[in-house]
């Protein structure tokens, strides 16, 4: 199955003072990271991420979440 996570947003309503949303720990795990475990369990198996706001901070960290999840 096929996850599509829209990951864009630069986060002003939770007023991250400059953290990239996605990334913002919640009891220690990153939102994103909740979120592609979720789909995970449920039977994702191809994931498509949209980044915008700090995107190449994001890419990065999905990157080794990739690693660590392989």
């Amino acid at each position: 199955m096929k996850c599509l996570i829209i990951a864009a947003g630069k986060g002003s309503r939770l007023q991250s003072r400059g953290e990239c949303k996605p990334l913002i720990p919640l009891l220690g795990i990153p939102l994103i990271e909740r979120v592609i475990r979720a789909a995970l369990e449920a039977g994702a198996d191809e994931f498509f991420v949209v980044v915008g706001h700090q995107g190449e901070q994001l890419s990065h960290f999905l990157a080794g979440l990739a690693e660590s999840l392989a």
